[in-house]
């Protein structure tokens, strides 16, 4: 449970995720929706907090530290939104590349962003990084949240 008083601001996006889940819900309240083949699957909040707190604690493992840029190439997908949550709570930044731009486009923001590590989110997205990033400058992490995995 939070020490945050009531009146007090929260600090970041990732410090109101955890009052909402800990003094406005439940962390066993339902937070996101999404359909995985087909299905609809559902994570409470505290899976989100739970995944984030993962996908930091391994950021930190791999040497990632505190003001380090991730360049996120994905799609609109819960995974999004728990790896922003978990490059916050570490004080990392995220630089947003929108799938839809060109790989020119694309390569420019990387570059021009100072982003030592890349998020990608799918398959396809995958085929377009070495038109991106330069090749030699690509480590793949490989990360599950629960189900899911980037």
């Amino acid at each position: 449970m939070s020490n945050l008083k009531k009146t007090e601001a929260p600090a970041s996006l990732h410090h109101l995720l955890r009052i909402a889940a800990h003094q406005i819900h439940s962390p066993e309240r339902e937070y996101l929706s999404f359909k995985k083949d087909g299905k609809w699957e559902t994570l409470t909040y505290g899976q989100v907090l739970e995944d984030a707190r993962a996908f930091s604690a391994h950021l930190l493992h791999l040497g990632f530290e505190k003001g380090d840029r991730f360049a996120f190439l994905t799609d609109n997908h819960p995974y999004f939104f728990i790896a922003d949550q978990g490059l916050q709570q570490i004080g990392c930044v995220n630089v947003s590349i929108y799938p839809t731009l060109s790989d020119d486009e694309a390569a420019f923001i990387y570059q021009d962003s100072g982003s030592t590590a890349i998020i990608v989110g799918n398959h396809f997205l995958l085929k377009r990084i070495h038109f991106i990033v330069p090749f030699h400058t690509i480590t793949v992490i490989k990360f599950h949240f629960g189900n899911l995995e980037i």
